[in-house]
Protein backbone atom coordinates (compact mmCIF):
# COMPACT_ATOMS: atom_id res chain seq x y z
CA UNK A 1 0.00 0.00 0.00
CA UNK A 2 1.28 3.42 -1.35
CA UNK A 3 1.99 6.22 1.53
CA UNK A 4 -0.95 8.71 0.19
CA UNK A 5 -3.36 5.67 0.28
CA UNK A 6 -2.33 4.55 3.55
CA UNK A 7 -2.91 8.83 4.54
CA UNK A 8 -6.57 8.43 2.61
CA UNK A 9 -7.47 5.61 4.71
CA UNK A 10 -5.91 7.27 8.02
CA UNK A 11 -7.72 10.68 7.18
CA UNK A 12 -10.94 8.93 6.75
CA UNK A 13 -10.67 6.89 9.54
CA UNK A 14 -9.96 10.13 11.52
CA UNK A 15 -13.21 11.32 10.62
CA UNK A 16 -15.34 8.73 11.50
CA UNK A 17 -13.84 8.39 14.69
CA UNK A 18 -14.84 12.49 14.98
CA UNK A 19 -18.37 11.57 13.64
CA UNK A 20 -18.72 8.54 16.15
CA UNK A 21 -17.68 11.08 19.17
CA UNK A 22 -20.50 13.21 18.01
CA UNK A 23 -22.67 10.88 18.16
CA UNK A 24 -21.76 9.26 21.31
CA UNK A 25 -22.62 13.19 22.54
CA UNK A 26 -25.45 14.12 19.96
CA UNK A 27 -28.64 12.51 21.73
CA UNK A 28 -28.05 15.33 24.99
CA UNK A 29 -28.48 17.91 21.90
CA UNK A 30 -31.33 15.80 20.54
CA UNK A 31 -33.71 14.40 23.57
CA UNK A 32 -35.80 17.80 23.70
CA UNK A 33 -36.81 16.79 19.91
CA UNK A 34 -36.90 13.24 21.29
CA UNK A 35 -39.12 13.74 23.86
CA UNK A 36 -41.86 15.53 21.53
CA UNK A 37 -41.28 13.06 19.30
CA UNK A 38 -42.19 10.18 20.93
CA UNK A 39 -43.92 11.27 23.91
CA UNK A 40 -41.73 9.25 26.32
CA UNK A 41 -40.77 9.47 29.44
CA UNK A 42 -36.97 11.55 29.99
CA UNK A 43 -35.12 8.69 31.96
CA UNK A 44 -36.41 6.18 29.35
CA UNK A 45 -34.51 8.38 26.21
CA UNK A 46 -31.91 8.22 28.85
CA UNK A 47 -31.91 4.34 28.83
CA UNK A 48 -32.61 3.84 25.25
CA UNK A 49 -29.94 5.97 23.70
CA UNK A 50 -27.17 5.03 26.33
CA UNK A 51 -27.89 1.42 24.14
CA UNK A 52 -25.21 2.99 21.94
CA UNK A 53 -22.44 2.35 24.58
CA UNK A 54 -23.69 -1.39 25.15
CA UNK A 55 -22.91 -2.20 21.96
CA UNK A 56 -20.04 -0.26 21.17
CA UNK A 57 -18.00 -1.31 24.73
CA UNK A 58 -19.15 -5.03 24.59
CA UNK A 59 -17.70 -5.22 20.92
CA UNK A 60 -14.13 -3.84 21.44
CA UNK A 61 -12.68 -7.03 22.46
CA UNK A 62 -14.21 -9.03 19.17
CA UNK A 63 -13.44 -5.98 17.51
CA UNK A 64 -9.63 -5.74 18.82
CA UNK A 65 -9.08 -9.82 17.64
CA UNK A 66 -10.36 -9.44 14.60
CA UNK A 67 -7.58 -6.35 14.00
CA UNK A 68 -5.19 -8.22 15.22
CA UNK A 69 -6.00 -11.48 13.59
CA UNK A 70 -7.05 -10.27 10.53
CA UNK A 71 -6.42 -6.58 10.11
CA UNK A 72 -8.56 -3.60 8.94
CA UNK A 73 -9.51 -5.26 5.32
CA UNK A 74 -13.37 -4.24 4.81
CA UNK A 75 -13.72 -2.93 8.48
CA UNK A 76 -13.97 0.75 7.77
CA UNK A 77 -16.50 0.44 5.14
CA UNK A 78 -18.46 -1.80 6.84
CA UNK A 79 -19.07 -0.11 10.42
CA UNK A 80 -19.42 3.28 8.64
CA UNK A 81 -22.47 1.82 6.64
CA UNK A 82 -23.86 0.06 9.87
CA UNK A 83 -23.61 3.51 11.50
CA UNK A 84 -25.20 4.79 8.59
CA UNK A 85 -28.09 2.69 8.69
CA UNK A 86 -28.05 3.47 12.38
CA UNK A 87 -28.40 7.06 11.55
CA UNK A 88 -31.47 6.58 8.94
CA UNK A 89 -33.12 4.35 12.03
CA UNK A 90 -32.45 7.19 14.24
CA UNK A 91 -33.84 9.88 11.96
CA UNK A 92 -37.00 8.04 11.60
CA UNK A 93 -37.54 7.35 14.97
CA UNK A 94 -41.25 6.40 16.13
CA UNK A 95 -41.44 4.59 19.17
CA UNK A 96 -39.24 3.62 21.95
CA UNK A 97 -38.29 -0.05 20.76
CA UNK A 98 -36.74 2.21 17.27
CA UNK A 99 -34.90 4.44 19.30
CA UNK A 100 -33.29 1.57 21.39
CA UNK A 101 -32.30 -0.19 18.07
CA UNK A 102 -31.24 2.84 16.30
CA UNK A 103 -28.33 3.57 18.96
CA UNK A 104 -27.49 0.39 19.37
CA UNK A 105 -27.02 -0.89 15.71
CA UNK A 106 -24.66 3.12 15.85
CA UNK A 107 -22.99 1.91 18.10
CA UNK A 108 -22.05 -1.52 16.64
CA UNK A 109 -20.63 0.46 13.93
CA UNK A 110 -19.07 3.31 16.02
CA UNK A 111 -16.91 0.52 18.21
CA UNK A 112 -14.19 0.13 15.45
CA UNK A 113 -13.94 3.94 14.47
CA UNK A 114 -11.82 4.91 17.55
CA UNK A 115 -9.55 1.26 18.11
CA UNK A 116 -9.59 0.77 13.98
CA UNK A 117 -7.90 4.63 13.82
CA UNK A 118 -5.53 3.46 16.56
CA UNK A 119 -4.60 0.55 14.61
CA UNK A 120 -4.28 2.40 11.15
CA UNK A 121 -1.83 4.89 12.80
CA UNK A 122 0.34 1.71 14.52
CA UNK A 123 0.56 -0.54 11.25
CA UNK A 124 0.63 1.89 8.84
CA UNK A 125 3.36 4.16 9.92
CA UNK A 126 6.73 4.90 10.98
CA UNK A 127 6.44 4.39 15.14
CA UNK A 128 7.90 7.80 15.17
CA UNK A 129 4.40 9.24 14.02
CA UNK A 130 2.64 7.71 16.57
CA UNK A 131 2.36 9.91 18.84
CA UNK A 132 1.50 12.86 16.68
CA UNK A 133 -0.95 10.30 15.14
CA UNK A 134 -2.42 9.08 18.58
CA UNK A 135 -2.57 12.88 19.22
CA UNK A 136 -4.69 13.60 16.20
CA UNK A 137 -6.97 10.55 16.98
CA UNK A 138 -7.50 12.46 20.54
CA UNK A 139 -8.20 16.07 18.51
CA UNK A 140 -11.12 14.46 16.05
CA UNK A 141 -12.76 12.87 19.30
CA UNK A 142 -12.93 16.52 20.95
CA UNK A 143 -13.73 17.87 17.56
CA UNK A 144 -16.75 15.89 17.31
CA UNK A 145 -17.35 16.05 21.00
CA UNK A 146 -17.53 20.20 20.49
CA UNK A 147 -19.09 19.19 16.86
CA UNK A 148 -22.41 18.07 18.70
CA UNK A 149 -22.49 20.57 21.89
CA UNK A 150 -22.29 23.19 19.73
CA UNK A 151 -22.75 23.42 16.13
CA UNK A 152 -25.30 20.41 15.61
CA UNK A 153 -27.57 22.40 18.75
CA UNK A 154 -27.36 25.32 16.41
CA UNK A 155 -28.47 23.17 13.27
CA UNK A 156 -31.17 21.74 15.16
CA UNK A 157 -32.76 25.20 16.41
CA UNK A 158 -32.80 26.77 13.47
CA UNK A 159 -33.20 24.06 10.98
CA UNK A 160 -35.24 21.16 12.67
CA UNK A 161 -35.03 17.39 13.61
CA UNK A 162 -35.23 16.59 9.98
CA UNK A 163 -32.41 18.83 8.01
CA UNK A 164 -30.06 17.92 10.88
CA UNK A 165 -30.19 14.65 10.70
CA UNK A 166 -30.24 14.67 6.72
CA UNK A 167 -26.73 16.36 7.26
CA UNK A 168 -25.76 13.67 9.48
CA UNK A 169 -26.89 11.00 7.33
CA UNK A 170 -25.08 12.64 4.09
CA UNK A 171 -21.77 12.67 5.94
CA UNK A 172 -21.88 9.22 6.74
CA UNK A 173 -22.88 8.19 3.01
CA UNK A 174 -20.47 10.27 1.74
CA UNK A 175 -17.81 8.58 3.80
CA UNK A 176 -18.63 5.51 2.96
CA UNK A 177 -18.58 6.15 -0.90
CA UNK A 178 -15.15 7.42 -0.12
CA UNK A 179 -14.47 4.25 1.95
CA UNK A 180 -15.74 1.80 -0.37
CA UNK A 181 -14.59 3.13 -3.26
CA UNK A 182 -11.22 3.51 -1.79
CA UNK A 183 -11.40 0.06 -0.40
CA UNK A 184 -12.21 -1.60 -3.69
CA UNK A 185 -9.74 0.58 -5.95
CA UNK A 186 -7.10 0.01 -3.67
CA UNK A 187 -7.41 -3.55 -2.65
Amino acid sequence: MTSNIKIQVFIVSLIFTMLSAFLQISPIVTSDFILEKLSIDSSLVLELTSLYFISYAILQVPVGFILDYKGFNWMLPVSIFIVLIGCILYWQVSNGWMLGVSRFTIGIGCSTAYIGTIFIAANYFEDRFLPFLIGMVEVSTSLGNYLANNVYLSILNKYGWFASNLIVISAFLLLFIYSFFDKVSNG
